[in-house]
């Protein structure tokens, strides 16, 4: 998580201190259970809440924030958490559905709650 958060910081506004982030995957559901094949469906994302912001980035293929995609003021889009397919977790930003890398629903969480 410190690796993420370093690498957000980078792209975010200077004066702003990044509180959270996570990696996220957006893409066709199907393309979990494809395997190798699948990872070329999906795209890899760093969702990061500074003290006043919250941003979504593209990221690298090797890992790494890439570029800001989006930046959203604080509580200006809902954002939460819930349970994704194989009991994976879910970041929902708006109407749209991100899974986590792996399972960090409690940073997801927090995440969340400092986005509101």
């Amino acid at each position: 998580m410190q690796k993420v958060r370093a690498q957000a910081s980078a792209l975010v506004e200077p004066g702003e201190t990044v509180r959270h982030a996570i990696s996220v995957t957006t893409g066709p559901k199907i393309a979990h259970s494809l395997g190798l094949i699948g990872v070329a469906l999906l795209k890899f994302r760093i969702v990061a809440v500074t003290d006043a912001a919250l941003y979504v980035m593209s990221q690298m293929a090797g890992g790494g924030a890439k570029a800001v995609e989006r930046r959203v003021p604080l509580g200006s889009v809902a954002v939460s958490t819930e349970k994704g397919p194989a009991f994976k977790s879910t970041l929902v930003i708006g109407q749209e559905k991100m899974l986590l890398l792996k399972p960090y629903k409690e940073e997801a969480e927090k995440l969340a709650a400092a986005a509101r």
